[in-house]
């Protein structure tokens, strides 16, 4: 690997993840040691859910046309967008995730509750 980031670690310290850099330049999480979906870009942060049950993190993708970013939550990928914010990912208190999604001059508001 090109860079390797430092531990993180669930509320509840059981579980923990990583990002590294492979060396064409692609991000790349491993949790629980399990090497999870590779992207262009992830983060800037992963966030567990208060449970530690749920992984959750914003991605970049490059597109034909232009580039894709979009909320990932345990490995199953959500809409793509121009932009979505905030790419800082955070759980509410009853494990769903808010944010708000960019395209075709129109933003979304979306609420997401992970699939247990």
């Amino acid at each position: 690997y090109k860079n390797v980031g430092e531990f993180i670690f669930s509320p509840n310290s059981k579980r923990t993840c990583i990002l590294v850099e492979t060396k064409d330049g692609k991000s790349k999480w491993f949790f629980d040691g399990k090497e999870f979906n590779k992207y262009e870009l992830m983060g800037p942060n992963i966030e567990f859910s208060p449970d530690s049950k749920n992984i959750a993190y914003g991605a970049f993708q490059k597109g034909d046309i232009m580039h894709q970013r979009f909320l990932v939550i345990n490995d199953q990928e959500f809409e793509k967008f121009n932009n979505i914010y905030p790419m800082k990912i955070k759980f509410q208190e009853d494990g769903s995730i808010i944010y708000y999604a960019f395209r075709d001059n129109k933003f979304y508001r979306f609420t997401v509750c992970p699939i247990m």
